[in-house]
């Protein structure tokens, strides 16, 4: 019978379920470009340096390199939004620190709006009177134009 071995490590680091793509995909679902960013057409990179507690959640975070314009504040909300497992160390409760680099680029402009190619055009008239009914003033024809 063998004896269980020892874990290797007495620290264990936190692990974000679904690694790197997921911490991708929560950055890029909850990223709001700010308002002021937009309308100075800033883009760039902003370094979050955040602390993890015990229990798994951001505890503390701060920009260490930032690019203004409200992107700071987006990118410290972001990171906090971050929920980490964490295996307990000995009964204690062991802080890490880790870096995190998000990018803001303005989104593309959008496309102009597009030039009518086609247009169809439709003739709605009377069909022609019978013989006893030719005094009547004849219906006026109706005209409809469609722009596709």
């Amino acid at each position: 019978m063998k004896k269980p071995q020892k874990d290797k490590h007495f620290v264990h680091a936190p692990v974000l379920e679904g690694g790197e793509e997921a911490m991708s995909k929560i950055v890029a679902d909850n990223l709001r470009y700010p308002e002021e960013a937009l309308k100075n057409r800033v883009e760039g990179t902003v370094s979050v340096r955040y602390t993890i507690g015990g229990n798994g959640r951001v505890v503390s975070a701060e920009v260490t390199e930032g690019i203004g314009h409200g992107c700071d504040e987006e990118a410290v909300r972001l990171v906090k939004l971050l929920r980490f497992a964490v295996k307990r160390t000995a009964g204690l409760n062991v802080y890490h620190h880790r870096t995190l680099q998000i990018h803001f680029k303005l989104p593309p402009p959008p496309p102009p709006p597009a030039e009518p190619t086609a247009a169809v055009r439709y003739e709605i008239a009377p069909s022609k009177p019978a013989a006893a009914e030719e005094k009547k003033p004849a219906a006026p024809t109706i005209t409809y134009t469609v722009r596709l």
